[in-house]
């Protein structure tokens, strides 16, 4: 079929209720409007080499160099047939309303579902077939969520104030990606999030070698007394990659964010302060601060301090070696962490100068003023900041004092 041109229809509808004449003999609701949209999105995602037949150099392939050197070439992922675009049906039903002179309120709810992703066919396929199977449009990920957002501004006297904040809630869902049969049903994409993590579920450290005797076989390699003692999730005595469980939230994208304000000047004396925030954010814990000695890296204070020995057998971490213990290094409850904080982004201290001052050097206005930045952060991370968790640098607060002025 012909994919070349695509059709995006969008529509909007709105009602302004304050309008109406039996709004008019009432005195709390100043604004209030209600709204409606329906959109169709595209976009030409296209994985990279996802759409056409490819070769690749590989080792094993069939060697065609001159003198037959080097290595050889390959095919690679079959070729995508019928190629569409990806869609999104947006749907969107929102509220504006200000109230009392002064309080402007907006509630927004929405719902998408992005169909035509692009997605492989791997899983569909055996893989007696030979190549990487080719991509299709058959992915559908539904989303939805809530925003809400409130500001408040009034003049108490002769001092002036400010106020409000915003929440917002978003969740996906995969209806649908081609992926291969499980052997079970909690290990499949299908039915969780975007980018859910599937991990082991630790109950502790081996203790000793009678109780690495007496525990179930764990088929990540040896251990030893101090590495992680995993669940048996699905009672078959063993534990490997089927004992895995969806586990925590995304580690890219939280899916709350929400943040505050408040403010307020008497005579030009004022300040005013940004707050904001996420949740339902999970952390892995894959950075050297954590996984030490791994290619010759360095060790933390933090994780020496936290590591499993006889007398510490409670510890946060596993035994401390330079050996790569593939056992430990699997994507495991003791490798996440609550990412969520509530962080201070910028604070300010003020004073306008009088006009009468500054009218007698030509300015229009002039400003002292002490402004932080990240000044503090609410979390559950004990060594470094949520926002950089996994890197080397760390995040930084500032404090300036400076004069603005207005010619």
């Amino acid at each position: 079929s012909d994919t070349r041109w695509g059709v995006m229809p969008t529509v909007g509808l709105s009602w302004v209720i304050s309008n109406e004449e039996w709004m008019k003999n009432q005195d709390i609701i100043d604004f209030l409007k209600l709204r409606a949209s329906f959109g169709v999105i595209q976009t030409d995602n296209i994985p990279y080499n996802g759409y056409w037949n490819s070769t690749v150099n590989s080792a094993n392939g069939y060697p065609i160099d001159d003198n037959f050197s080097g290595g050889g070439w390959s095919e690679g992922r079959l070729p995508s047939l019928n190629g569409t675009t990806e869609k999104a049906h947006k749907y969107n039903v929102g509220l504006d309303m200000t109230l009392l002179k002064g309080l402007n309120i907006a509630v927004d709810g929405f719902y998408e579902r992005r169909s035509d992703i692009w997605v492989a066919t791997s899983g569909q396929n055996s893989s007696v077939l030979g190549n990487a199977g080719a991509y299709k449009n058959a992915g559908i990920v539904d989303s939805h969520g809530v925003e809400v957002a409130l500001d408040y501004t009034a003049n108490i006297g002769n001092v002036q104030v400010s106020a409000g904040g915003n929440f917002s809630f978003s969740r996906s869902e995969i209806k649908e990606m081609l992926e291969e049969p499980k052997a079970y049903d909690y290990l499949n994409y299908k039915g969780n999030r975007v980018g859910q993590i599937y991990a082991l579920q630790a109950i502790g450290y081996f203790v000793d070698e009678a109780d690495i005797a007496n525990s179930y076989p764990q088929q990540f390699g040896p251990v030893k007394p101090g590495d992680i003692k995993y669940k048996d999730v699905n009672g078959d005595h063993v534990i490997n990659e089927y004992d895995k469980v969806p586990m925590g939230y995304s580690s890219d994208v939280p899916e709350i964010y929400y943040g505050f304000h408040v403010g307020a000047e008497w005579k030009g004396l004022g300040f005013n302060a940004n707050f904001q925030g996420v949740a339902n954010y999970t952390a892995l814990l894959d950075g050297v601060m954590y996984r030490p000695l791994v290619d010759n890296s360095n060790i933390s204070q933090y994780y020496y301090n936290n590591r499993w020995t006889p007398e510490n057998p409670n510890a946060r971490f596993p035994r401390l070696t330079n050996e790569t213990v593939d056992n430990n290094n699997q994507e495991s409850s003791v490798w996440l962490a609550d990412r969520s904080f509530l962080k201070l982004r910028n604070a300010e201290v003020y004073y306008k100068l009088p006009s009468d001052w500054i009218s007698k050097i030509k300015l229009k206005q002039a400003k002292v003023y002490v402004r932080g930045v990240d000044l503090f952060s609410v979390d559950n991370d004990d060594i470094t900041d949520p926002e950089v968790s996994s890197s080397l640098n760390p995040a930084t607060r500032s404090v300036h004092v400076g004069l603005s002025i207005g010619l």
